[in-house]
């Protein structure tokens, strides 16, 4: 089906309110489903009503055809014609000739479902950080609401035509109200190549993750193995993706976390994040995820848990974060600590990718000068990042811990349960038994903390 949208001089669209029963310019301060946009087809004004069409018989139409896509009408109602008349949101019909307000266009319009794909994501509100979740989004005759907010469909009719699957972000207008919403699709992705314990600590990771953080979002996985999805919990729901890359050293292995941009589709994902498998997921996941995404920058946490760590991660003393590169280049970051490259966010992957290129280049250079001791790919993250300027040590530092088989190390001045647990401090030989017995209690916690 077509018809035809009115708008006035000034390109408002015309609705009728059904409270009212009158004409009135755009949807007044405030959209309602009482507000209705008004539409002339078959020679008569219209509604339509839970999918009726409704006749509005007491407003008379002059039509005169322009092109087989627009009009030029007149409105009438008991003998005079209708203004649209700045200082009023209502029509007002006390005109007895036609001048400039009382000539309105009419454009040929068609009742497309494009603006369905807003309820197909979660959405987050930029103002309060609220995640919506599709099932939150409902569809009515004129147009949808989001948690009980309504919005008008052709109101925002050119905010919606922008809508697609790589759309990151839609601001929306309510009458006199705004609203911006970041789409809300995350992914978390993981590296597990070769020995089974990898994989053990990548389930046990999972179990936290999906127990614990109640994470909803996807899963990539970048590995070798031919039987990684008989690994995935039966509990994860979402899209599971595997990345094959191969890796004959450990230096490959740690260039893997890098490569995620080689995934088909990761360009409609946002935000991302990458975790080690010795992390485990102390709290509500989104707490960490909804920082990255509204980040500009790649998102890492410092090592500042001096309680923890013998050797603390010191930019001017540690290799481990890229000493020789700082040195050599006669430039040395601000911040005292470095971070740890087993958790990277990003919001998206445009945000990472110029940055990962960089760092998979000097891995590549390394690798051909044998210059492979230490910890590599995190001692050029640190430098590449803070090089390009492009980290953000402050959103995520504090949501962070590190766990050992004897405690746990809070971030320092650190005022929020962390939401991930890093157990790269504990014995590798007795990290799976920490990781598993850690999950187990802070399942238990929780269960038992609910009413």
């Amino acid at each position: 089906m077509h018809a035809y949208i009115l708008k006035d001089h000034t390109d408002t669209i015309i609705y009728y309110n059904r409270e009212t029963k009158t004409l009135v310019r755009g949807t007044g301060y405030i959209s309602t489903p009482t507000t209705t946009p008004v539409y002339y087809t078959n020679t008569i004004l219209c509604i339509i009503v839970e999918g009726k069409i409704i006749s509005l018989p007491d407003f008379k139409v002059t039509a005169e055809r322009l092109s087989e896509e627009s009009l030029t009408i007149n409105l009438s109602k008991d003998g005079f014609f209708g203004a649209a008349q700045p200082h009023s949101w209502e029509i007002m019909f006390n005109r007895e000739i036609v001048s400039g307000w009382e000539t309105y266009s009419a454009t040929k319009t068609f009742f497309e479902t494009s603006f369905l794909d807003i309820a197909r994501h979660s959405w987050v509100s930029a103002h309060d950080r609220k995640i919506h979740l599709p099932q939150n989004t409902r569809i009515s005759n004129d147009g949808f609401y989001i948690d009980g907010l309504y919005y008008d469909r052709l109101e925002n009719q050119t905010a919606l035509n922008t809508l697609s699957l790589n759309c990151s972000e839609i601001v929306l207008q309510r009458g006199m109200q705004v609203d911006r919403y970041i789409r809300y699709d995350p992914l978390i992705y993981f590296v597990v190549f070769g020995s089974d314990t990898q994989v053990k600590l990548l389930q046990e990771s999972l179990r936290s993750l999906l127990t614990i953080g109640q994470f909803k979002g996807d899963l990539c996985i970048v590995t070798d193995r031919e039987d990684m999805r008989s690994f995935i919990p039966d509990s994860f729901s979402g899209k599971l993706h595997i990345l094959k890359e191969t890796a004959h050293s450990r230096i490959e292995m740690w260039r893997a976390r890098y490569t995620v941009k080689n995934l088909h589709g990761i360009d409609r994902y946002q935000p991302i994040l990458y975790l080690d498998t010795d992390i485990v997921c102390n709290d509500r996941i989104d707490d960490i995820l909804l920082p990255i995404l509204f980040s500009p920058n790649i998102s890492v946490g410092t090592e500042d848990h001096q309680n923890i760590i013998m050797y603390p991660s010191i930019y001017s003393e540690m290799e481990s974060v890229g000493k020789h590169f700082f040195e050599k280049d006669q430039f040395f970051p601000t911040s005292k600590y470095g971070f740890n490259s087993g958790i990277i966010g990003f919001s998206t992957i445009h945000v990472a990718a110029k940055a990962f290129a960089c760092v998979v280049s000097m891995i590549n250079r390394m690798i051909a000068l044998s210059e492979t001791t230490g910890w590599v790919d995190q001692a050029a993250l640190n430098y590449v990042l803070h090089k390009l300027a492009c980290v953000d040590e402050h959103s995520i530092s504090a949501l962070i811990g590190v766990g050992t088989g004897t405690g746990l190390g809070l971030f320092t001045n650190a005022t929020h349960t962390p939401v991930l647990l890093h157990f790269w401090a504990t014995h590798s030989n007795e990290r799976l038994d920490v990781i598993h017995t850690y999950v187990n209690k802070r399942i238990h916690e929780l269960e038992s903390a609910v009413p």
